[in-house]
């Protein structure tokens, strides 16, 4: 029978990009719901500054590069079986067209999309995601749903892994394994706080103006949809995408 409540009290859930913003605030919640949290990145003084203000006992930080193919085989050899894997790390920074090379490309594909494929691949492939579980990828409105100037590339990586998703989410169905993106449009994080280097005060408090709840998001808007994906209310729920904008897109 389906648990629809919130309580992950014996689950086990890996999460990348837990060092900060939206992948920390995801980390924070899971425990909070029972959960023991694994949390993967490159900083290790930040994910344990993260580690220290979780809820509970047991929980784990793995420390690596998510770019590299052969840490990623590594990490998911070591791990436990999973019940919820939440892909939050990435990259984000604005290159207009003409400023973009090769070498910035191939850094923002393997960031952005290529270690997520790798490390939900990877973790298939050797059966550490159990049946019924859930993945969870973080998106952007940036892609598939939208452009704006200066994210191209952006866009595209976020638009591939809406893409990947949905074929994913086909093969995986076969084992009851769920898997979903959840595409946020602008939300406060320390990532995103570098647009101010930028882009003047006066303008983002325009720009916020854009969207008919009259802010940007925060972490807790969209870790709260996550663990709603994470957890039997979703059980029905694969291969999509869920826009989290403030009413952004509906205009």
């Amino acid at each position: 029978m389906i648990d629809y409540t919130y309580n992950f009290s014996g689950k086990t859930i890996l999460v990348t990009g837990a060092s900060s913003g939206i992948g920390k605030q995801i980390s924070m919640d899971c425990a909070k719901a029972g959960a023991t949290v694994i949390m993967l990145g490159r900083d290790e003084e930040r994910l344990n500054q993260t580690l220290s203000q979780l809820e509970g006992d047991g929980h784990q930080v793995i420390t690596g590069d998510l770019k590299d193919e052969k840490f990623i085989e590594s990490a998911c050899k070591a791990l436990p079986p999973l019940d919820g894997v939440v892909q939050s790390a990435g990259m984000m920074k604005l290159v207009p067209l003409k400023f973009i090379n090769a070498a910035f490309i191939d850094e923002m594909l393997a960031i952005n999309l290529r270690a997520p494929i790798l490390l939900v691949t990877t973790l298939q492939k050797l059966k550490k995601i159990k049946p019924a579980s859930s993945v969870v990828l973080l998106s952007s409105i940036n892609g598939a749903v939208i452009g704006s100037p200066a994210n191209s590339v952006y866009g595209a990586t976020k638009g591939g892994l809406q893409s990947f998703c949905k074929s994913a989410s086909l093969e995986l169905a076969k084992t009851s394994i769920r898997i979903n993106c959840i595409a946020p449009a602008m939300v406060e994080t320390e990532g995103t706080a570098v647009i101010g280097e930028h882009v003047s005060a006066e303008a983002i408090e325009a720009d916020k103006k854009n969207y008919p709840l009259g802010r940007y998001g925060t972490p807790a808007d969209i870790a709260g949809c996550c663990l709603f994906l994470l957890s039997g209310a979703g059980s029905w729920i694969t291969g999509t995408t869920i826009t989290i904008d403030g009413g952004f897109t509906a205009q």
